[in-house]
């Protein structure tokens, strides 16, 4: 990097270890370990020492940015300019090496972290991907005041550029990179200048979507102070990530350098944050190849000895620099391998007593010129500052080195070791190591709080975790039975004896791991403790004894249906448990209700018309449990929707009670690509068209493909100027046997597609929406897509990134087809915008409970499960549209006397993959293969005759078949000729109603 506000930093992700890991004693997760640097090395050439790396005792390697712009024999610096949040070739190496790399290192128990420039992108043309280049994902504010925190997140590093991190779009980016580097086997990011990307606090969802990629571990690059509320800052900081402390690491560099000591045993550790939470170093690469050149002339062994000081600790993980061999700043290149001492008696050394004393509590002394740090039960270090050969007798703080005779691991002298000093002859190196014989890591034990405990809580209950943060859920792994990721169950609450409420939960045995979470907000991987309240940094000083009387069983209070419309003969169903005493009201009054399930006849408490609340209260000796719904009697009779050639089940809905849109304005806002307020807008009374989840190619073959496409329901409303629609979109398909969910980069906008709008304006007018005939719309020469034979006679087609591209409104040709000639592909004025979750009138999300199923299970009742509770509700999207009257050659009048139909289809490739209102040619190649990739299903590219009828806004259709003369007999000899209910000819009939004509006899019929 070209600037000092950047460093390095490191955090840990707990992984599986296998092969040879054992016999090297590597810790099991990147936090209790120590992280070798390879600066500027090849992924070939560290697999090349990655025996020699083990042998050292450094758990992780970490490797320079892998995002372009920096080639084998190009200045280190370019590496920290890259053209995009992407893996692209470099000097580093390509995918496959690095893929090979993580191989080799895992067989040893060597994880591998990746260095990730995040804050900014090459400004320089051809040197950024050109992705860049619009919606104000770059922003230009000026240089940064380093007093004013907002400056450091929304200026400029030097003439970089300014990535705006609080993009969603970024995000999904960069969240994007994080999951293909682990999908190459790597297991931690650095954050190159994390402190200049701000936080959830601050408006940036950036850090709780980049760290939401399941066993990753990160640690952010921060230099100096965060700015701001320094404290508060860098405790958020840690909600995500481990960080530097180049503070403290300067001062105990400065104090070796000069033959002396630190008197301090931490910066922020000593009053912010956790030990576990901290990645110090005896200078970055910044401090030896940049130009300021901190610690260029600074002698290699005073770097080992100031490692040596912070590398031994209990918690805080240790970065050390292999040593470019080039001194200047542009001599220094990528692709040459630094320098091999790291493989000194000194280093293992160091490496060795920290691997040992996993989960050992570590206690700090100095004096004289010399620092001892003691490990509990296990061993200490002894670092003489001035480096020089000679006896020394320092504190066995907190008496941790167990009394006895040692020797030591780096120059074989011995020492002798009582109650209260360590005493013996250091060597030339200045650095002592003594290990009692039979030591190891604590398999049990969570890293112990500096200073001791003080203060038990006692909390009542049949639990083993307590948790003293802001999060809600807790996702858990181990030796046995882990939780799934986006199952993680919420936490129970419990007062303690303290008077504090606590949230707490029962763990299954074996479990070693916690990351508690809200929504996509989460803590970072933490090591799990039954004996200590935890908070978002891990085990905190309190002390936790949980009792064994029974957990408090407040009531439970259900309503079914939960509110919305109900006739005057319908019945609300109330089921209460475990009440002492209930009180409930509905509309003003009071009625009786016990335990058990109990019916409430809507006509005693409400009249037609009437809108009214019931809301229940029950109680007992451990609580209250309250509910409330909202009614609105409606006897009124709606007029029939004609039968048309829809799919109507308990789920699938066409004009739901007869509810055509609604006539009013709606208040539409887009700025840039998002619709504020939008999932608001919408009630269920503008529903028109409701469909399920799951019913999209990739839900029954092809799980792994995203973005998702999956219109899930559709809202109207109209008024003298504009027709408003809103489509709910959901995410409910994901990899079930690879990657799992990927909400973020599973967006509707983060993918270059297509949304298509089916239009029937004209009940006289149709056309196939084939170019010429020949091909759908927007596609390539003779490639089929969507073809209509169901009064459609109008498309609109956009991109699913509003602002990108130009749309286009096709309406027919003399002879039924669409063409892109002008009179008949118009320019688009149609303004539209998404908003991430689901419409607040949208209560259930309803789909198939199983994955790949068979699409007949779509047009019955079984099977169907909501699906809401299976991610966030932020995972979904809502599009919203505002499309003016004059483009649609309509008017308010038109649309309320006549009516308007319309259809929303989903594509994914050149041909639907589903849509809302359902039509079934949208499966009926759902279990072939698509020709570019087999895994996938040829839905993507087969073409599409819908029959099935849009939707309808305004009121409902009426057939435009003629006068149908039916005689006695029929000529069986003569040509049988089907239409469907708007009057067309249908050459080839999918399962639907038509009017079958046969001679001079008419049937009405069902085709299957």
């Amino acid at each position: 990097m070209l600037k000092k506000v950047f460093c390095a930093a490191a955090l840990a992700m707990t992984v599986s270890v296998g092969g040879k890991a054992a016999d090297y004693g590597l810790p099991a997760n990147i936090q209790d370990g120590n992280i070798l640097h390879c600066f500027d090395w090849t992924c070939a050439q560290v697999e090349a020492e990655l025996d020699n790396i083990a042998k050292a005792g450094f758990g992780s390697v970490q490797l320079s940015p892998m995002q372009g712009n920096c080639n084998a024999g190009a200045e280190w610096y370019y590496a920290y300019m890259p053209y995009d949040f992407v893996l692209k070739g470099s000097g580093v190496g390509s995918k496959a090496q690095l893929t090979s790399l993580c191989n080799a290192a895992h067989q040893r128990g060597i994880k591998v972290i990746v260095d990730v420039v995040a804050n900014h992108v090459n400004k320089a043309t051809g040197y950024h991907d050109t992705w860049w280049d619009s919606n104000g994902r770059v922003r230009w504010n000026g240089g940064i005041n380093y007093s004013d925190r907002y400056s450091i997140t929304h200026g400029q590093l030097g003439d970089y550029g300014d990535v705006n991190s609080e993009d969603s779009q970024v995000q999904a980016r960069a969240k994007a990179y994080v999951e293909e580097l682990k999908a190459c086997g790597v297991d931690g990011i650095r954050w190159d200048a994390a402190k200049h990307i701000g936080l959830p606090s601050e408006g940036c969802n950036f850090w709780s979507t980049v760290t939401s990629v399941p066993g990753m571990w990160h640690y952010g690059e921060i230099l100096d102070s965060p700015g701001g509320n320094a404290d508060n800052v860098i405790k958020e900081y840690t909600k995500y990530m481990s960080v530097t402390d180049n503070g403290y690491c300067d001062g105990v560099r400065n104090a070796v350098k000069g033959g002396g000591a630190p008197s301090g045993y931490a910066g922020w550790a000593a009053s912010a944050i956790a030990d576990n939470k901290v990645v110090y170093w005896a200078e970055s690469h910044d401090d030896y190849s940049n130009e300021w050149q901190a610690t260029t002339h600074i002698s290699q062994a005073v770097i080992d000895r100031t490692w040596a000081i912070v590398a031994c600790r209990n918690g805080a993980s240790s970065l050390y620099l292999s040593r470019p061999a080039a001194t200047n700043k542009d001599a220094i290149k990528m692709g040459v391998k630094g320098s091999t001492h790291f493989t000194s008696a000194e280093i293992a050394a160091i490496n060795k007593l920290r691997n040992t004393a996993v989960g050992h509590a570590d206690y700090f002394s100095s004096g004289n010129g010399v620092v001892s740090v003691t490990r509990k039960d296990v061993g200490a270090a002894i670092i003489k500052g001035n480096g020089q050969a000679g006896s020394v007798s320092v504190a066995n703080g907190g008496g941790y080195c167990p009394a006895g005779t040692y020797i030591d691991q780096v120059s074989g002298s011995t020492f002798t070791v009582t109650a209260t000093t360590i005493s013996g002859n250091v060597g030339s190196t200045g650095i002592a190591v003594l290990i009692k014989d039979g030591s190891a890591p604590d398999p049990g034990s969570t890293p112990g709080p500096d200073p001791d405990p003080s203060g038990t809580v006692t909390i009542q209950g049949d639990y083993n975790l307590a948790y003293s943060g802001s999060h809600t859920n807790v996702y858990y792994w181990g030796a046995t039975n882990p939780v799934t990721w986006d199952a993680a169950p919420a936490m129970e609450s419990a007062t303690g004896s303290d008077g504090n409420t606590y949230k707490v939960y029962k763990l299954p045995e074996g479990m070693t791991h916690v990351i508690f979470k809200t929504g996509g907000s989460q803590t970072a991987d933490l090591t799990y403790t039954s004996d200590y309240v935890m908070n978002d940094n891990g085990a905190t000083s309190t002390k936790v004894v949980f009792g064994n009387t029974p957990v408090p069983a407040k009531p439970t209070v259900t309503i079914s249906p939960n509110g919305g419309k109900v006739k005057g003969t319908a019945g609300i169903t109330v089921t209460i448990a475990n009440a002492t005493s209930v009180t409930a009201d509905f509309n003003g009054k009071a009625l009786s209700l016990s335990n058990g399930a109990n019916t409430v006849a809507v006509s005693s408490y409400l009249n037609d018309g009437q809108t009214g609340t019931l809301t229940v209260k029950a109680t007992n000796a451990d609580g209250v449990t309250s509910a409330e719904a909202t009614f609105t009697r409606s006897d009124a009779v709606t007029p029939p929707v004609p039968a048309g050639n829809n799919l109507i089940t308990d789920y699938y809905k066409v004009n739901p009670d007869g509810q055509f849109g609604s006539n009013r304005t709606v208040n539409m806002q887009f700025s840039s690509q998002t619709a504020a307020g939008a999932l608001s807008h919408w009630t269920a009374d503008d529903l028109i068209a409701q469909g399920v989840a799951r019913d999209v190619a990739q839900a029954m073959n092809g799980n792994h493909e995203r973005p998702v496409i999956d219109s899930y329901a559709i809202y109207a409303a109209y008024d003298k100027d504009n027709l408003y629609l809103g489509v709910q979109f959901v995410y409910t398909v994901w990899d079930i046997y690879g990657e799992g969910k990927q909400p973020g980069e599973s967006k509707p906008y983060n993918m270059d597609g297509r949304l298509m709008f089916a239009f029937d304006l004209d009940p006289e007018a149709s056309f196939d929406g084939y170019i010429d005939g020949k091909k759908g719309i927007w596609n390539d020469e003779g490639a089929p897509g969507a073809k209509f034979e169901n009064g459609v006679d109008a498309v609109w087609i956009g991109s699913t990134k509003p602002g990108v591209g130009t749309p286009g409104f096709f309406v027919p040709t003399p002879d039924g087809h669409a063409s892109y000639d002008a009179p008949y592909c118009k320019v688009s004025t149609v303004k539209y915008g998404y908003a991430d979750g689901l419409a607040s009138c949208i209560s259930n999300v309803w789909g198939q409970k199983e994955l790949n199923f068979d699409a007949s299970v779509l047009e019955g009742n079984d099977g169907f499960v909501d699906l809401r509770s299976e991610i966030d509700d932020s995972a979904h999207t809502l599009y919203e549209f505002c499309f003016p009257l004059s483009l649609l050659g309509v008017t308010e009048d038109y649309i309320r006397n006549v009516g308007i139909g319309v259809q929303y289809i989903d594509k994914y490739g050149t041909s639907p993959v589903g849509g809302t209102p359902y039509d079934p040619s949208f499966f009926d190649n759902v279990t072939g293969s698509y020709s570019q990739d087999p895994s996938s299903s040829k839905e993507k590219e087969d073409e599409d005759i819908i029959t099935y009828a849009p939707a309808r806004i305004g009121k409902a259709a009426f057939s435009a078949v003629g006068d149908i003369t039916v005689e006695p007999a029929g000529d069986d000899s003569a040509p049988v000729v089907y239409f469907n209910l708007q009057g067309m000819r249908v050459d080839n009939p999918a399962n639907g109603i038509y009017i079958k004509r046969q001679g001079s006899k008419a049937t009405k019929v069902y085709v299957r």
